[in-house]
């Protein structure tokens, strides 16, 4: 996995932080680099995809402009369109 990090290495105010902090830290950071949703599920022990899109669904980004963007350029004949998978917003 990797090398541990020395205690002295690790700011104070992240010692003072609960659990419940922590763990919603590393899923909003799991989520800026672009983890698929089920990775974040197995990654926090939740039974189901629906709790970790219930609790944080907010912070996915939105794909609803991509998807015109795509529309449009697939109906305007402006060259391929980019997958959906591959944009980040």
């Amino acid at each position: 996995m990797g090398t541990p990090v020395p205690a002295i290495a690790v700011p104070n105010v992240w010692r003072l932080c609960g659990i419940p902090h922590k763990r919603h830290t590393f899923a909003s950071l799991l989520i800026a680099a672009g983890a698929h949703p089920k990775l974040i599920q197995a990654r926090l022990g939740h039974a189901s995809i629906t709790t970790t899109l219930d609790r944080y669904g907010h912070l996915f980004p939105s794909v609803e402009a991509a998807l015109a963007d795509t529309l449009d350029a697939t109906f305007n004949g402006a060259g391929a369109p980019t997958p959906l998978r591959q944009v980040k917003s």
